[in-house]
């Protein structure tokens, strides 16, 4: 388990929990991104630039 920990962080520069972390909040950012644009016809920042 160690060795997999120091490999993350020699790659990835994050712990195996941090990454999970990210991906597990990334990906549903990026779906609700992908609806926002679709529905709306331009991406979220843009609405809250005005």
């Amino acid at each position: 388990m160690r060795a997999l920990q120091l490999a993350f962080r020699r790659h990835l520069d994050t712990t195996p929990s941090a990454y999970l972390r990210r991906i597990r909040v990334d990906v549903p950012r990026e779906e609700l991104s992908w609806q926002y644009h679709d529905e709306y016809g331009k991406p979220p920042d843009e609405t809250l630039r005005r």
